[in-house]
């Protein structure tokens, strides 16, 4: 962050900057409830596979198969890289991350009220 030196926005860079925020909310909100949506759907499906002993089905353009639980296995970095430095390092590979925003919104009932406060309604 100390690349970035401090600067004023003016009050036109503030909505904008709001607004594009308001956006990033509105769709995380809808993308979260569309989610949610299809979890509770693939849970009923996985339950209607089970009890009518499927393994696949297909319908249209879509194929849904059934793969019944069982125990995996996956490599403890964190534990690998603390007790066997030397062997966590030959095996580590490094890859190239890009950049990006992390966006955390606020569930609590007055985020809403506050935003209205400091940006106005009309931002809503």
């Amino acid at each position: 962050m100390d690349d970035y030196p401090i600067k004023r926005l003016s009050d036109e860079e503030k909505e904008f900057l709001a607004q594009k925020i308001l956006e990033i909310k509105t769709a995380k909100e809808k993308k979260d409830a569309a989610e949610a949506e299809e979890k509770a759907r693939k849970e009923e499906l996985l339950e209607a596979f089970k009890l009518l002993e499927l393994k696949s089905y297909a319908a249209h353009d879509t194929k849904v198969s059934y793969v019944e639980a069982k125990q995996t296995f996956k490599i403890d970095s964190k534990r690998l890289k603390k007790d066997l430095p030397d062997i966590y390092d030959s095996y580590a590979v490094a890859s190239e991350r890009k950049e990006f925003l992390t966006v955390h919104i606020k569930s609590d009932e007055d985020s809403d009220a506050k935003f209205i406060e400091k940006y106005g309604e009309d931002l809503l």
